[in-house]
């Protein structure tokens, strides 16, 4: 997939220190399973709107669509906690996310479309998903969530290489 694929060693390096600050986090709070799965979900789906809102064949490649995901899931997991948070309290995680996006989303070659369509889809995921990891509790759900992911993604490496 497109969040494989990168131009040269700094974008590698400049995903891989995102990824480790926000899937991180991301996977303690839901889970070993469930997180790479939300990430999976808010990378490909932040790809797929990008894609769909250009309307156009586009070249967008790396794991940045997914770590903004990330990080705009984690905006919607600060603003949904639960506890004596004031409105100022709530909105701020959406302040900071939107000031995040901004700082990391300049560069010669950075799809600006695809880390706002990132960041907005792991948002509105991480409304519906974070409360469902403290809900839906059972022994095998984070070894499942992880087999779909993996399942996911190989078929989309085996499918890339029957092309």
């Amino acid at each position: 997939t497109a969040l494989f694929l990168h131009s040269d060693t700094a974008h590698l390096l400049g995903n891989l220190a995102g990824i480790f600050l926000f899937a991180g986090p991301v996977i303690r709070i839901s889970g070993s399973g469930s997180g790479p799965l939300f990430l999976l979900f808010a990378g490909t789906g932040g790809n797929l709107i990008n894609a769909g809102f250009r309307g156009t064949a586009l070249l967008s490649i790396g794991a940045s669509t997914a770590v903004m995901g990330a990080a705009g899931g984690l905006a919607a997991y600060q603003m949904m906690r639960k506890g004596p948070l004031r409105r100022r309290d709530r909105i701020m995680p959406l302040i900071a996310g939107a000031t995040l996006m901004a700082f990391l989303s300049h560069g010669e070659n950075t799809d600006v479309w695809a880390h706002v369509f990132g960041s907005l889809c792991g948002f509105f995921a991480g409304i519906f998903f974070f409360p469902l990891t403290t809900v839906c509790r059972f022994r095998l759900r984070e070894p499942m969530a992880l087999a779909i992911t993996l399942i996911i993604l190989m078929s989309a490496v085996f499918a890339g290489l029957m092309k």
